[in-house]
């Protein structure tokens, strides 16, 4: 019996990371940018922000949201993604650069451009607009100028098939989630700042009583149908109930 019982846990615990990993990495492939929104949220109130001070707010919102380390306990990008050789903080201004890195398979040197821009804060507004609309005319110094037209001839396509393989240890998004999991801190909703444990706590009444209705129906309506239809099994009465609940089984749970 026991060891039965040891076994049955040994074939739980590598189900139960499995299912750990579903989860986590369908709330990332999750439609929508957090970062993205409160980002618009905060801009919508009319304040201009300069890139130093966006990339600042941005990083504060990804310390209080817990985004401000890597996914799981490594990366793995293709060679050519700026994310190996810079941190951006800004979606908008890295899904523009990785685009023009996809373009020319050349991450590394897209990766300084972006840095040599940084440094010139006359300059970057040239990073909010496409790569596509940038030229030797849209760059102010010598340096800038050099890294776009060593980024223009040396394009290696290969780089965008090849990977970049990157081990974050357990400083990682995934770690501290099944351990904050494990300890029944739930942490912060990504779009109204809330506690999930009060989003728990408000909607498991409502849950619970749902639930209870829908045992109770069954078997004060389900099991005697059940019954008479086994009884009278063939009979027209059986065929009638099967196809009745047959056609309710069919109907979407919404």
């Amino acid at each position: 019996m026991w060891s039965y019982i040891l076994k049955r846990i040994f074939q739980f615990i590598p189900s139960l990371f499995v299912l750990s990993l579903v989860v986590f990495g369908l709330s990332r492939l999750s439609p929508g940018d957090p970062l993205q929104n409160l980002l618009e949220e905060y801009q919508s109130s009319g304040k201009v922000l300069s890139l130093s001070q966006e990339s600042e707010l941005i990083q504060n919102l990804k310390s209080e949201l817990g985004l401000d380390t890597p996914d799981f306990y490594f990366s793995l990008r293709r060679r050519s993604n700026v994310l190996n050789y810079v941190r951006i903080n800004n979606p908008n201004i890295l899904q523009n650069l990785n685009e023009l890195a996809y373009q020319f398979g050349n991450g590394e040197t897209t990766a300084q451009l972006y840095e040599a821009l940084i440094n010139s804060n006359a300059t970057t507004g040239i990073l909010r607009i496409n790569w596509k609309d940038w030229s030797t005319d849209s760059f102010e110094n010598k340096e800038q100028i050099q890294l776009w037209k060593k980024l223009n001839s040396s394009t290696n396509a290969l780089n965008n098939y090849l990977p970049y393989f990157t081990w974050n240890s357990f400083n990682n998004q995934y770690h501290e989630w099944i351990g904050n999991l494990l300890t029944g801190d739930f942490r912060k909703s990504y779009y109204d700042s809330k506690p999930i444990s009060e989003k728990l706590k408000n909607a498991l009444p409502w849950t619970i009583i749902l639930s209870l209705i829908s045992i109770l129906l069954a078997f004060t309506i389900a099991l005697p149908i059940g019954i008479y239809a086994a009884k009278n099994e063939n009979s027209k009465a059986d065929k009638f109930l099967n196809r009745l609940f047959f056609t309710w089984y069919s109907i979407p749970n919404f």
